[in-house]
């Protein structure tokens, strides 16, 4: 369990390190919604965050008859428009990785707590998104990296008690092609009601079958590819009250995924 305090702290770690890997300068966590009052949060409900490229500002408005309070609001670097995700959320994403042939890879770090009353928050899940661009085509969805609290997240969200803790998300689909038989009988029974003629040409070894080739998308991103085994092979790791792990885990996928899409090629 985190206070309000114990999170700005765990967001201005994380942006003091990003900022030093990326080499944006200007970075800042901000609620989605615009919920900039979620420190202020008494009641049970879920708090979400994003990483975005700009500052956020503060100022003190006047009300009549009352003190001053401070209005917090966010001011962003580039107007980008928001990236949909297979799951979740629009994101804003920046630039990690530009490769040749016009190719760049993005990401996106988002975060889920679950306040629990009082300014006491719990964190639910943290993780990143992976995206790649041609030119200035649309954002295609490429991998995810993400670490869930296994109880919280089992009750928030549904999961699988077993997923591995913390996992990849393999997202970008596969083309799955193979040969299917079609009988032209039964076709014909139900399609055709007079008589066809058939050429002697097409290659078949029955005229009662004709082959085509059948193309299926292959979605992987419901599988979790855990990141590490535990001592018992339970395949979870909590982060067990130290958001310094997630920060470092949060670094470190950043810099591997950096290093190996540079593998990629277009063909």
């Amino acid at each position: 369990m985190f206070s309000s305090a114990d999170v700005k702290v765990h967001h201005s770690f994380f942006v003091n390190d990003l900022t030093g890997e990326i080499g944006v300068r200007d970075l800042a966590f901000v609620p989605l919604g615009g919920d900039f009052d979620w420190h202020r949060s008494t009641n049970s409900r879920d708090v979400f965050f994003e990483l975005a490229e700009g500052r956020l500002s503060t100022a003190m408005m006047e009300t009549e008859g009352q003190d001053p309070i401070q209005v917090v609001s966010f001011i962003r670097s580039f107007e980008r428009p928001r990236v949909p995700r297979d799951k979740g959320e629009d994101v804003t994403v920046f630039k990690v990785q530009e490769l040749g042939f016009n190719l760049s890879i993005w990401a996106s770090w988002t975060e889920k707590w679950q306040c629990l009353g009082r300014e006491c928050f719990d964190l639910v899940s943290g993780g990143w998104t992976f995206f790649f661009q041609v030119d200035e085509g649309p954002f295609t969805q490429l991998l995810r990296a993400e670490w869930d609290q296994p109880l919280l997240s089992d009750l928030a969200n549904g999961l699988r008690a077993g997923a591995g803790q913390p996992h990849w998300h393999v997202d970008l689909r596969s083309e799955v092609i193979h040969e299917s038989v079609v009988n032209l009988h039964s076709v014909w029974q139900k399609e055709v009601s007079e008589l066809v003629e058939l050429s002697t040409e097409i290659g078949l070894q029955s005229l009662d079958e004709a082959r085509s080739m059948v193309v299926h998308s292959l979605h992987r991103a419901g599988m979790h590819f855990p990141m590490a085994g535990t001592a018992d092979w339970s395949w979870q790791i909590q982060i067990e009250g130290e958001l310094i792990r997630l920060r470092r885990w949060g670094i470190a996928v950043l810099r591997y995924v950096a290093d190996e899409v540079k593998q990629l090629k277009l063909v």
